[in-house]
């Protein structure tokens, strides 16, 4: 027991020191990671009229992409830690589905912050009038919680497809089971738009939407995989 608490130990300094080095990497890099962020407004110069507002920004980003270049670190120590417990069958599907997910989620955050992102921008500034003297001038920190929050809204929506697969796929729940949520999924579908979404209405009700179209797919889904599983049986 005392073995096991030992290396619990060194896992979460590994993990600490980790977190803590790539923060400091990538505050120096602060400016940098800004850019990329910013660089889809084209010619665009930003403000911020709060003192601190430029140094939260840059935490803020910094903190972000810690986050994003840790997990990989982050999740093969919490294996490594369980992994001597688990049946090598059962090591090797955990492995295989770890994978799964990491590709998923970076490959749907490069997706959204290099190709619908710049997208989205170019929609919105269509509305700038030059010669009406209507001009936008976007400050800083509404710009990064905007983009972080598309971000964030378009990973849980990988995730939750991703876990929905997995559900269905190794049976882990019922056709039942999932008609009967379906109403409380509702619910929680409207907390989770209201927590990651922007503050107002008309983005929290197009996220939702978008989830509860996401779960109506995942009933079918469900259903059809009954179905032919006991198509199968007969």
């Amino acid at each position: 027991m005392f073995k096991i608490f030992l290396e619990l130990k060194y896992r979460l300094q590994y993990s600490a020191c980790s977190f803590l080095f790539t923060f400091i990497t990538c505050y120096l890099y602060s400016n940098e990671l800004l850019h990329v962020f910013t660089r889809f407004m084209y010619s665009k110069k930003f403000i911020f009229i709060d003192m601190t507002e430029g140094f939260r920004i840059n935490v803020f980003i910094s903190f972000f992409t810690t986050f994003f270049l840790i997990l990989p670190f982050v999740v093969y120590n919490i294996f490594s830690f369980i992994s001597p417990g688990l049946y090598s069958s059962l090591r090797k599907n955990i492995i295989s589905n770890v994978l799964y997910i990491l590709n998923f989620v970076y490959l749907g955050a490069f997706i959204m912050l290099f190709i619908i992102f710049p997208v989205i921008c170019s929609f919105f500034l269509g509305f700038e009038q030059r010669d009406a003297r209507v001009v936008f001038l976007p400050r800083i920190s509404f710009y990064i919680y905007f983009a972080l929050n598309l971000l964030g809204s378009f990973l849980v929506i990988i995730f939750l497809v991703i876990l929905f697969y997995f559900l269905i796929d190794y049976e882990y729940i019922k056709v039942k089971t999932v008609l009967y949520l379906r109403k409380y999924s509702y619910v929680f579908i409207l907390l989770i738009s209201a927590f990651f979404s922007p503050p107002d209405l008309l983005n929290q009700l197009l996220l939702s939407t978008i989830l509860i179209i996401l779960y109506e797919c995942f009933v079918f889904y469900s259903i059809l995989v009954n179905v032919i599983s006991n198509y199968h049986e007969l």
